[in-house]
């Protein structure tokens, strides 16, 4: 009599064809961390690498702590200050270390060799990491700020005639919108300029890029313009949470649509009033270059041209009212450097400088480079290599040997942490000294407030200008300035580093 085969319930099979999969996902695991761990030390000595030190997590190589740590210094305004001590609490004079989240290396420096590697000298080797491609293209679009390669050449050449130096040194049209915000400042009254510069910064960037501004400065466009910037900054504080961690594309977000469209409908009606003006010419008589109808002329789509508008808007808008909020947060707070600047603009009186005379302010100039030294906009920026590349230092005991990135690792560099580095600032680093730029020669990469190398602001000489310009003529126009703000300065950050409980100040037209 042969025996009947016992049959297996069907739950079991199931169970080890579940325990199989799960062991080959853990053998491969294993097996591929092993050959790239072998791959890249050969390939690391060959070249002479050596692997930096690594931060001192608490879990290893899990790194939940550090991220942890990381969550609970954005929610009490303090990340550039978090990234800054990251360095210090691996070791003295470090500069470029290993990190793990998740099991996951990456790397983070503030030396200024491994930033230009990255920035300039070996500018090829290096891509956008995918989850920044990921995040602007479902929150913007697309657009500049979120590609690389051929297609980032090709948006960069295009927006680059934007920027002309005659175009952007239209003092006629920073006047028209500095009248317009003195006339929204209340004599004696408590104002908070960081709700007015953004709006200010946006009608001076849709009227030199567009040709038309949106006048958001008016009582007339308010509400608009007060509904576009809560969408505005929802969506750049969503950019930076989905940057920070990618998963979270993937959830739904009503609000995030309802903002989205929004602004996409505003930025379709800057288009078309754009398109539909008549051809605009600048102070000195010659024709402007207006971004809209240069980018029609070159057979772009409506869609295509509204999305190169919404990064340019973001860029504008957001970066120079930052900067105008960081340098007022100060100066409300500093009597002794208004006093300067003051002495400085007794020669004008009450007149509107040119472009020339605002360039000749050394002590003003002074502040703004050392407001950006200590809070840099953007103090954090990464890149991820795609092919396998070095960094010139950071590795070894001393410091001083390459380091070995692999194909599709990230580094993180941080510009606050290079600019608050004792050994190139000073151990007075943390004081905001504007001084220390009457001597202070620091080389292209050790200051870095607007990047550097092919992807350089293209902006910056513009942001620099408004930013000295709307100081000049706010000073001019108010003998005092009080301050609201209590305690110290609140490193809000998202994407860019604003004041976290606003520029908060009181105006007097009489001492």
């Amino acid at each position: 009599m042969t025996a009947s085969p016992i049959a297996l319930p069907a739950t079991v099979d199931a169970r080890t064809a579940i325990y199989s999969v799960f062991g080959f996902i853990i053998v491969y695991q294993i097996l591929s961390r092993l050959y790239n761990g072998i791959r890249d030390y050969q390939l690391s000595t060959s070249n002479g690498c050596q692997p930096p030190p690594t931060y001192p997590h608490k879990d290893g190589v899990l790194g939940l702590h550090h991220l942890l740590t990381l969550i609970k210094a954005k929610k009490i305004n303090r990340v550039p200050t978090a990234f800054c001590e990251m360095f210090d609490d691996t070791g003295s004079n470090v500069n470029t270390i290993g990190h793990y989240v998740l099991g996951k290396k990456s790397y983070w420096t503030r030396d200024a060799d491994n930033i230009k590697a990255i920035l300039h000298s070996s500018f090829q080797d290096w891509g956008l990491p995918p989850a920044r491609k990921a995040t602007f293209d479902a929150c913007l679009g697309g657009g500049i700020f979120g590609v690389d390669g051929a297609e980032w050449e090709h948006s960069r050449a295009m927006l680059k005639p934007s920027f002309n130096k005659t175009q952007m040194s239209d003092t006629a049209t920073l006047e028209k919108h500095a009248q317009k915000l003195i006339t929204r400042i209340p004599d004696g009254e408590e104002v908070d300029l960081a709700n007015l510069f953004p709006l200010l910064t946006m009608d001076v960037g849709t009227e030199m890029l567009f040709g038309e501004s949106v006048d958001s400065l008016s009582i007339s466009e308010l509400k608009q313009a007060t509904e576009f910037t809560h969408c505005f900054d929802y969506i750049v504080h969503t950019i930076s949470k989905h940057m920070s961690l990618p998963f979270l594309t993937r959830l739904p977000d009503p609000k995030l649509k309802l903002c989205v469209d929004f602004v996409n409908r505003f930025a379709e009606g800057v288009v078309d009033q754009t398109m539909s003006s008549e051809e605009k010419t600048s102070a000195g008589g010659k024709k402007k270059y207006i971004f809209p109808t240069e980018l029609a002329k070159m057979g772009l789509s409506q869609k295509q041209i509204q999305i190169e508008v919404i990064n340019i808007m973001f860029a504008g808008r957001d970066t120079t009212a930052a900067l105008l909020s960081l340098i007022w947060w100060y100066l409300a707070k500093r009597p002794d450097i208004v006093s300067k600047i003051r002495n400085e603009l007794e020669p004008l009186g009450s007149r509107a400088p040119t472009t020339e005379e605002v360039k000749k302010l050394h002590y003003l100039k002074n502040v703004v480079n050392e407001v950006l030294r200590l809070h840099p906009i953007n103090p954090l920026n990464s890149r991820t290599a795609i092919r396998d590349t070095t960094l010139p230092r950071g590795g070894g005991p001393d410091g001083q040997s390459p380091v070995f990135i692999r194909k599709g690792q990230q580094v993180m560099f941080t510009s606050s942490g290079l600019q608050r580095r004792p050994d190139l600032y000073g151990n007075d680093v943390m004081e905001l000294k504007p001084e220390r730029w009457n001597t202070l020669k620091p080389t292209a990469f050790e200051y870095i407030p607007f990047g550097g190398g092919p992807r350089i602001c293209p902006g910056q000489h513009l942001a620099l200008l408004e930013a000295s310009y709307f100081t000049v003529r706010l000073l001019q126009e108010f003998q005092s300035v009080e301050p609201l703000n209590e305690g110290p300065f609140q490193e809000a950050f998202a994407i860019l580093v604003t004041s976290g409980d606003g520029v908060r100040v009181r105006f007097s037209r009489t001492k």
